[in-house]
């Protein structure tokens, strides 16, 4: 694993993350999550792969705050009428592939965050992703992942640490990463 800050060069950041891991491989498979994507889980009644493609499609209108041609929208049947719908939107998706490609790599595929983690940590009851500026807890559920997103990130731990001991931010981040808040930005 590999983790820094995209900054406004998502491409180079990739890039420098790929030479730490030292890896000659181009193919990969890209996440998108909140609040970019969206999963539901939808029970439709017995249908055609089309319709309830289109069914699918009708649902999502119902969950996205902009318009439904700015979204992709997947289905996946789960066992009887229950499905799994994933919702994107078109501009993330192309702003990944094309920091991706910029980066050198090879999209195979994207996949939703919480899909990705629940695989990443098969056994896991719950994950907690802590980002810079927000942090996920995804709970592993059938046809689709539980996602609740908290406003408060890795930033926010950092500013603690930086109030609590009074030093740099870059020197809190250290601290942080290290040893972690051992005491510091208890507030």
């Amino acid at each position: 694993v590999a983790a820094r800050p995209t900054g406004d060069d998502a491409a180079h950041a990739i890039a420098e993350a790929r030479a730490e891991l030292c890896t000659r491989e181009r193919r990969c498979v890209l996440a998108v999550g909140a609040p970019d994507a969206l999963l539901r889980a939808v029970a439709f009644p017995a249908m055609r792969r089309t319709e309830r493609a289109r069914a699918a499609r009708f649902e999502a209108a119902r969950f996205v705050p902009y318009p439904l041609h700015e979204a992709a929208v997947r289905v996946a049947a789960a066992g009887g009428e229950c499905c799994g719908v994933g919702i994107r939107r078109r501009s993330a998706l192309d702003a990944r592939i094309l920091a991706a490609k910029r980066a050198g790599l090879r999209p195979i595929a994207v996949d939703d965050v919480a899909f990705g983690l629940t695989r990443a940590f098969a056994y896991a009851d719950a994950i907690v992703d802590v980002g810079a500026s927000a942090t996920l807890l995804v709970v592993p559920g059938d046809p689709v992942p539980s996602v609740r997103t908290l406003t408060l990130g890795g930033g926010a731990l950092t500013a603690a640490v930086v109030a609590s001991l009074g030093i740099d931010e870059a020197a809190a981040e250290q601290r942080k990463r290290s040893v972690g808040l051992a005491g510091a930005g208890e507030y």
